[in-house]
């Protein structure tokens, strides 16, 4: 089957500069134009609105705008629906709007209002740059205050203070040089009675400034102690020192004193259950005018410090320390020497390392208080007691009346 021939189109009639609306025009126009086809369609053509917009539009100079314009859409018929018109309204550009008269106006609006003609009804928009060369008006700029040269006035108090003290000056005629008062009869060429006189012995003896240390000095007593388990054959020559030292003087010194000592051996000095080291001094252990430490090998001294024991509680040391911690003078192989108990005695609840005495159960409690004196370096202490649950012992009582066992701790009472 032959495809259908495509129509020829139909020649449209060139557009005239000259549009005439009136029936008159057209049939003259008409009349003149004899090379025009007569068709039914000439009418439509030559009354289309768009056409006649064209060629008015054409005719009519174009202002240049900022903005270009652009067609999006190319309709040759006239019915369009609502929905379409207002979609290609709404993608159509935004043209920029020329901003209020009002928003031009300076801050002094009175100074800068421009004459418009009286005929003109019309608003006049201005310009940005009309006002550029109009000067505003500066801020008022705040009127700063001189400064003063006249003095503050002083304060009410003072004022009052020296108003009193030139009444007092004019009242009493005080001068600068007036003579000064005699000086008190000194105190001794005052007799007082017996009684205030003792009162002010003794207050003068209580507040008189102490003794330096560096001119007081200590009786000190140096013991050596052997070896518990493994004694060496020259700690059985040795026994003990006695100096008379400052109680500034460093045990460093102290140590070098010991004769006797052979040379291979580092002695070590112990005192209150332990170490006493060279730059230490007989003060730091608050000692009176005399005092006792211990003097032993550096092996003997790891003996005692890993198992937490005195070297005067030593089990080994009670067979050379037994006369004297044996008050009844009884000797070891004795019959009596089998009965003897050990006591703890502790100055209080803080002494967590008690002193121990072996004692027979038929000393009495005053000798037992002078072995524990004895032992601590306080010989001669008065007011010393013992005590059993805060009650005192009788000092001629015995052990066996105070029903004491081996192991027993008995507190010791008036020792600061």
């Amino acid at each position: 089957m032959s495809a259908r021939p495509r129509p020829r189109p139909r020649p449209k009639p060139k557009a005239t500069l000259e549009a005439s609306t009136s029936s008159t025009s057209l049939d003259s126009a008409r009349a003149k134009s004899p090379g025009q086809p007569n068709n039914d369609d000439d009418l439509f053509i030559r009354h289309d609105s768009n056409r006649l917009k064209a060629i008015h539009s054409q005719s009519k100079p174009r202002e240049r705008s900022p903005v270009q314009d652009v067609k999006y859409f190319e309709h040759e018929n006239t019915e369009e629906s609502p929905e379409s018109k207002r979609r290609r309204k709404e993608m159509a550009p935004k043209r920029s709007k020329p901003l209020p008269a009002w928003t031009y106006q300076p801050r002094n609006a009175s100074a800068t209002q421009m004459e418009s003609d009286d005929d003109s009804s019309e608003p006049e928009i201005l310009d940005d740059d009309a006002f550029k060369n109009i000067p505003s008006q500066p801020l008022p700029q705040p009127k700063l205050r001189e400064r003063s040269i006249t003095p503050p006035p002083q304060h009410l108090k003072y004022q009052v203070g020296n108003q009193v003290q030139e009444v007092l000056r004019n009242l009493y005629d005080a001068d600068e040089d007036r003579e000064l008062s005699p000086e008190m009869e000194s105190q001794d060429a005052i007799q007082l009675l017996p009684e205030l006189a003792a009162i002010q012995k003794n207050v003068r003896a209580s507040s008189a400034v102490p003794e330096p240390i560096e001119s007081r000095s200590v009786e000190l007593h140096v013991k050596w102690v052997p070896h518990p388990v493994h004694p060496q054959p020259y700690e059985s020559v040795l026994a003990s020192w006695t100096f008379n030292v400052p109680l500034n003087k460093p045990f460093g010194e102290v140590r070098r004193m010991l004769t006797g000592v052979p040379t291979f051996v580092k002695p070590v000095l112990r005192g209150k259950s332990r170490r006493l080291y060279d730059g230490g001094t007989p003060a730091s252990l608050f000692a009176g005018s005399r005092l006792e430490i211990q003097a032993m090998a550096l092996a003997t001294n790891e003996y005692f410090e890993e198992r937490h024991l005195n070297p005067s509680s030593a089990p080994a040391s009670d067979a050379t320390n037994e006369e004297d911690e044996d008050p009844s003078g009884s000797r070891e192989g004795s019959p009596a020497a089998a009965e003897k108990i050990t006591l703890r005695l502790r100055t209080g609840p803080n002494d967590n390392r008690p002193q121990t005495v072996r004692v027979s159960p038929d000393a009495t409690v005053e000798t037992v208080i002078a072995a524990f004196l004895n032992k601590t370096g306080r010989v001669g202490m008065q007011g010393v007691r013992l005590q059993i649950d805060g009650d005192d012992l009788e000092m001629d009582s015995t052990i066996a009346d105070a029903d004491l066992e081996d192991g027993d701790l008995v507190e010791v009472a008036g020792i600061e």
